[in-house]
């Protein structure tokens, strides 16, 4: 018997039905909504980039465990202190008391209005505190009717402390004599062999004023 023959549009037909069928197969398989494929995802590095770690850290932090950064304000770098003073007045002591320096008679001979003042204590920073000071004398005295005072100051300081003394005393006269006004207060000072001599008043405008008494003093050390 013979075989019968296949028509063209259903053989076309059927090809195109297989397609369709295959092309749905095939979708099924893609990723919906556009996400990235694998190999993209990849190649995206989990090691924090260098802008990212350094971002929370402050200029000039440490990234050293442990460390942390100085508070504001307060410098881990010692501030040097100029705190440097003169070293303290020291002296042997001087084996001579105030009638041994200046007799009744000599204050006597140079102004009898002139009494010894018992008891008496130098003012702060003056010559005689600074006699004390080096285990010196102090001694004064007093006019009853104007009541200028006189004040000796006599002491044989250190070396350290001779130094110092010469170096407030000011420049010397050719007989060896210092002589200032300060504040309306003449203070006549020498410097005899171990000894340190100074006469502070009112009543000194030049050191001719404080000579006698100046002599008297150094007669009584020699």
């Amino acid at each position: 018997m013979p075989r019968p023959t296949r028509t063209p549009w259903l053989t076309i037909g059927i090809s195109s039905a297989f397609v369709a069928v295959l092309v749905v197969a095939l979708s099924g398989c893609a990723d919906p909504g556009g996400l990235a494929s694998p190999s993209a995802s990849v190649s995206v590095s989990t090691k924090p980039s260098t802008a990212t770690a350094s971002a929370g850290a402050s200029p000039g932090a440490s990234n050293t465990p442990g460390a942390t950064s100085p508070a504001p304000g307060n410098s881990s770098k010692p501030t040097a202190t100029a705190t440097a003073t003169a070293a303290p007045l020291s002296g042997t002591a001087v084996a001579k008391k105030c009638l041994d320096l200046v007799s009744l008679q000599s204050m006597y001979n140079y102004d009898p209005n002139f009494g010894v003042i018992a008891g008496y204590v130098p003012t702060a920073k003056t010559a005689g505190a600074n006699a004390l000071a080096m285990s010196g004398v102090a001694c004064g005295w007093l006019q009853q009717s104007s009541k200028i005072t006189i004040d000796l100051a006599v002491a044989r300081p250190s070396a350290t402390s001779l130094t110092a003394l010469n170096a407030t005393a000011g420049t010397a006269t050719a007989s060896g004599e210092h002589f200032a006004v300060s504040h309306g207060v003449g203070v006549l000072q020498r410097f005899v062999g171990p000894y340190w001599i100074a006469l502070s008043s009112t009543a000194f405008a030049t050191p001719a004023d404080a000579r006698p008494l100046m002599s008297v003093v150094m007669g009584a050390l020699a």
